[in-house]
């Protein structure tokens, strides 16, 4: 499994990859006007996460949408910001981007998303997590 660095401090935050491509980095940076300043927002919000933890975000901001395992989302808007708390709760692990739709988690993100958790979990464990930085990709 590979992972892109997205941030780093005193956290890093981070992606999964689909091959040499990373989609959550692919959908904030692309050219969409419709959703320009939401994407900005939660641009910056990984950055304030990896300055400064998750601690800092209310819930209206970032909150878990799946209790076991945990799956949480942060929130700009109607987008929404798919992740998991990674190793040693110094890494968090981004999956997708999506656009809210209804006042219900969408079944479908959150089943990917703990598919997701599990194959990084397997990933640590036999030692094949690979992490990209921009300089590396």
């Amino acid at each position: 499994m590979k992972l892109k660095i997205l941030a780093e401090g005193q956290y890093i935050i981070s992606a999964i990859m689909n091959g040499d491509r990373c989609p959550v980095e692919d959908a904030l940076l692309s050219d969409d006007p419709a959703y320009e300043s939401q994407k900005i927002g939660l641009l910056d919000m990984l950055e304030r996460a990896a300055e400064g933890g998750l601690q800092q975000f209310s819930s209206k901001q970032s909150h878990y949408i799946n209790e076991d395992p945990k799956i949480y989302e942060f929130i700009r808007g109607s987008l929404r910001l798919i992740y998991f708390h990674g190793e040693s709760n110094n890494v968090v692990v981004s999956t997708e981007v999506v656009v809210k739709k209804s006042q219900k988690a969408d079944k479908r993100v959150v089943s990917k998303a703990k598919k997701m958790r599990k194959d990084y979990f397997e990933a640590i464990q036999n030692n094949t997590l690979i992490e990209v930085r921009d300089d590396e990709s």
